[in-house]
């Protein structure tokens, strides 16, 4: 009963003005087929009765040719694809008006045309009226559709660009680099070799965070480079007690993604991963069924849901701005390892 109340609902709810002009137009159509009939030719005035089941029946129709149009028009396909399946639903629906409207003119005794009716100049009549309301509304409908995507992204884009002011504060946080300051400090006199490659690797974090505000993109290689920055200033920080493994297959360094997008995942492994001696961070970059996939594991249990997270919730924004439907992002543990992964269509 649900399901057959929400068919109905999606049927009728309908603009108030595709109600007005689709009831002035099938009006229209009716009012010049009866005079041409009954004026200019011969007199036919049986048309007067017909034509309210031409009309009726087409009115009722393009009721459901309103409902085909909006679901072809939202899957977003290519658009040769989409008009192809526009006009698959016009046969159809005249079609299935061709077969309608002969048994409404028997039904209601119009044995006069019913004696004369040809069916497949009927369709193609048919389809020439619904063509022109077609043409009409599925245009309307595809720009309106099209309009409506350009306006959620520009609201993605500002709802990112607040995000992102957010996020610059959070990707590399005062605890963070006092702990990286102090343990530099320590190392000056042991190790002061270790010390100025570590002063280093602070110094292409903060450079690559600063300027990836002017980049909307960068490629995997180019993150991987900051990310074994952030892993060695973390090596520095815990020792031994985590290992970290860093398995990218090379063929996809060129593949573009947000910036700090990989250091985003290894950082928030860091943050909710279980820290103990002999605990592996792993992060991998590999091809699987024809697209790049970027996975971060840790050891530790999945609390909540750290999609609300400002840093998780950023970068899917992020994801969707740039690579619209062509990329994922997934969070899920398994026995006691927790994986982050960003799934990224390159085809």
């Amino acid at each position: 009963m649900d399901l057959n109340l929400k068919a109905l609902n999606q049927l009728f709810n309908a603009k108030r003005e595709f109600w007005i002009t689709n009831v002035i137009g099938w009006l229209v159509l009716y009012v010049i087929n009866v005079i041409l009939q009954t004026k200019y030719f011969k007199g036919n005035f049986e048309a007067i009765y017909y034509t309210i089941i031409i009309v009726g029946t087409g009115f009722l129709l393009s009721l459901f040719l309103r409902v085909i149009y909006a679901k072809i028009i939202l899957q977003n396909g290519p658009i040769l694809w989409t008009i192809l399946k526009g006009v698959l639903g016009l046969v159809t629906i005249c079609f299935v008006k061709t077969l309608i409207d002969p048994f409404l003119f028997f039904v209601f005794g119009l044995d006069d045309f019913d004696e004369t009716f040809d069916f497949v100049p009927y369709m193609v009549s048919m389809m020439l009226f619904l063509s022109i309301w077609s043409l009409i509304y599925f245009n309307y409908k595809y720009f309106e559709n099209q309009k409506k995507i350009e306006t959620d992204k520009l609201k993605l884009s500002l709802e990112l660009k607040q995000l992102e002011l957010s996020n610059l504060k959070d990707q590399l946080s005062p605890h963070f680099l006092f702990n990286a300051i102090n343990n530099i400090r320590s190392l000056i006199l042991l190790d002061p070799e270790g010390a100025r490659d570590s002063l280093v690797n602070v110094s292409e974090l903060l450079r690559y965070i600063l300027n990836y505000q002017n980049k909307t993109m960068v490629s995997i290689g180019e993150e991987l480079e900051v990310v074994k920055s952030y892993i060695q200033l973390n090596q520095l920080h815990f020792g031994n007690k985590v290992d970290f493994l860093l398995n990218v297959d090379e063929s996809l360094e060129n593949v573009d993604i947000p910036p700090l997008s990989i250091q985003l995942l290894l950082e928030n492994a860091i943050k909710h991963g279980e820290i103990k001696k002999g605990n592996k961070i792993e992060v991998h970059v590999f091809e699987e069924d024809g697209k790049a996939v970027i996975k971060v594991k840790n050891v530790g249990e999945l609390m909540g849901d750290l999609n609300n997270g400002i840093g998780l919730k950023n970068l899917v924004q992020r994801l969707k701005v740039e690579l619209y439907e062509n990329a994922n992002f997934s969070i899920f543990q398994t026995q006691n390892i927790v994986t982050s992964q960003i799934t990224i269509n390159t085809n």
